[in-house]
């Protein structure tokens, strides 16, 4: 019990017996008067005080019960605010953590497609050096002379990057394909050309050159009249009457003179005489 109740209490108490009290001595004959007890007019006075007392008293309870209880709705609320907070403060830790985790297994997976592209591309950078080696040996050593300085130089794009860096795919590749694009194309086409053919004697004359594939190899004068085969150890051998007869007419249906027809071209051996 509080210490508000228990006042609240005792007054209570004391107000019973004080109207006892006055209830008794109000029956006391009024020729027999006792001297030391104090006046009915004095009693209703300290009663009605008392009771002005117990009324301060009993307000203030409430109003202090109130504001307590106000108090501790407010702290109710504001537990419940915080404890909703920290709810949610949780699961945002909850999903972060699960976001970084995730986050550092993709940072690792990708770790390792870098290394393993890194790897991929020192491959590469071998394998494309020993294939542009032996490509430009081959046409240094192909005994069709057809452009080999451009041929070179667009092999020598994929080398000419720093050997102490890897070439990525596009750098690598790119060159090398267009490369081999253009070697397929001459070794699947024909063509006729006007060009200067250095002869023995220096003069350089214009010719009508005949290219078929990587083959065949042959030119006709301006006049028509004379003409030579490559013969596949960088050297021209002049046409005979009958090779001319073909190169005339090699021309003729590559321009569209000519109905296409078989033609007997000479085909040069590169190989080693006793293998003939």
């Amino acid at each position: 019990m509080g210490r508000d109740q228990r006042t609240y209490s005792h007054l209570c108490l004391y107000v019973l017996v004080l109207g006892w009290t006055i209830n008794v001595l109000g029956t006391t004959p009024a020729d027999s008067p006792d001297l030391s007890q104090p006046s009915v007019a004095t009693l209703v006075q300290r009663l009605e005080k008392l009771v002005r007392l117990l009324r301060e008293e009993r307000q203030a309870y409430y109003q202090q019960q109130s504001s307590l209880t106000t108090r501790l709705d407010q702290a109710r609320a504001a537990t419940q605010h915080w404890e909703t907070q920290l709810q949610a403060l949780t699961q945002e830790e909850t999903r972060t953590n699960t976001e970084a985790r995730e986050l550092q297994r993709r940072i690792e997976a990708d770790q390792k497609t870098l290394t393993q592209k890194g790897q991929a591309e020192k491959r590469m950078n071998r394998r494309l050096k020993d294939f542009v080696e032996v490509q430009m040996v081959q046409i240094e050593q192909d005994p069709l002379p057809l452009q080999t300085d451009e041929r070179l130089s667009a092999l020598r794009q994929v080398i000419k990057a720093d050997p102490n860096l890897p070439l990525t795919a596009a750098q690598g590749l790119n060159p090398v394909w267009q490369y081999v694009e253009q070697e397929l194309t001459w070794t699947q086409s024909a063509q006729v050309t006007t060009t200067r053919i250095t002869q023995a004697d220096g003069s350089k004359p214009f010719v009508r050159l005949l290219r078929i594939g990587h083959t065949v190899l042959g030119y006709l004068s301006e006049d028509g009249c004379t003409g030579a085969w490559w013969d596949g150890q960088r050297a021209w051998q002049s046409a005979t009457p009958p090779q001319i007869e073909t190169l005339r007419g090699s021309i003729a249906i590559l321009e569209g003179q000519q109905v296409p027809e078989r033609m007997p071209v000479p085909v040069p051996w590169h190989g080693r005489e006793e293998d003939l």
